[in-house]
């Protein structure tokens, strides 16, 4: 799992600033998942789960909202 990319493509969901990303937050995502089984939501949601383990954070929500820490103390 590269944290690096996942973090590209979470700056791009439509709730981070609030502009939608025409398709290219959920193609990044999706090209992420080739690792996991099942439907294209079951892999984002899984390695998504695995991602929110990794940096200590328990939600999107939470973890766009480091992001936003981490770009606003940059």
């Amino acid at each position: 799992m590269n944290i690096e990319r996942i973090e590209e493509a979470l700056r791009l969901h439509i709730n981070y600033k609030g502009i939608p990303s025409n398709g290219k937050y959920l193609e990044i995502m999706d090209s992420m998942t080739y690792m996991y089984s099942g439907a294209p939501g079951i892999r984002l949601s899984k390695m998504l789960d695995d991602y929110f383990k990794k940096v200590n954070v328990s939600n999107l929500d939470e973890a766009l909202q480091r992001l936003r820490e981490i770009d606003a103390n940059n």
